[in-house]
């Protein structure tokens, strides 16, 4: 149906276009809270695993692989190798929605200019008969 370098030309802009918007949509920073993972082996427990939500070094939550759990106080597990968590603000709303809505657009539009395939046969004939209509004499 749209299966024309144009169609197909079109539909990536419209996909580029989507990406920008939504790349100028969106906002990114770190927060202060920070989630930990620690291992800690020792002979007589072995290998315990601990998570834990932190904020400015201390633990709010800690929860054990086995299921124990303790709220407040205490010292983050691994404050110094933990990763802040992220924040992710929408800083405008119109061109979330306008570069989500051209990425979908830009998708459908090249899914339809995916030319059908055609067996060799098919090819042929389709050959045959263009080659017949030049033939004809033009009246």
């Amino acid at each position: 149906m749209f299966s024309n370098r144009r169609w197909t030309q079109a539909a990536l802009v419209l996909n580029l276009l989507g990406t920008v918007a939504l790349f100028y949509s969106f906002q990114a920073t770190s927060s202060n809270f920070r989630l930990v993972t620690h291992k800690t082996e020792s002979v007589l427990a072995g290998v315990e695993e601990e998570s834990a939500l932190c904020v400015y070094g201390h633990a709010m939550m800690v929860a054990g692989k086995n299921g124990g759990w303790k709220i407040g106080g205490g010292s983050c597990p691994d404050w110094e190798h933990a990763k802040a968590a992220a924040v992710v603000n929408i800083e405008h709303p119109m061109f979330e929605g306008l570069g989500f809505t051209l990425v979908i657009f830009g998708f459908a539009l090249q899914y339809f200019a995916v030319p059908q395939p055609k067996t060799v046969a098919q090819m042929r004939e389709e050959l045959k008969r263009i080659k017949a209509e030049q033939k004809k004499p033009k009246t």
